[in-house]
């Protein structure tokens, strides 16, 4: 196991990966922050942790659409498999990093 710093919301976090995807580990979490930013200029009222929350669940947003699309256009095909995985991986993921945020 490898263990990755990362920032999101101005917190810090120390993650672990599997060996050799902590440079993956690292742009998702930089791509993250960069969506939570985005909320808190929108939403300047909110702190950290609720910026974090309505960015993770945008993202989540994203992905459930991304697998139904990909399921409605293989829905037994290889690459719908692979998607969703992917998916389901950078969802949990996120779900790790949010969870260490609270």
């Amino acid at each position: 196991m490898a263990e990755v710093s990362i920032q999101i919301g101005g917190a810090a976090y120390d993650l672990a990966c599997d060996d050799g995807e902590e440079r993956r580990l690292e742009q998702l979490a930089h791509d993250f922050d960069k969506r939570v930013g985005e909320v808190q200029s929108q939403h300047q009222s909110l702190g950290e942790r609720h910026a974090v929350i309505m960015a993770a669940l945008a993202v989540l947003d994203e992905f459930d659409e991304a697998k139904n699309r990909w399921a409605s256009i293989t829905p037994e095909g290889a690459a719908a498999e692979w998607a969703a995985d992917r998916l389901d991986r950078a969802s949990a993921r996120l779900e790790q990093a949010l969870n260490a945020s609270v």
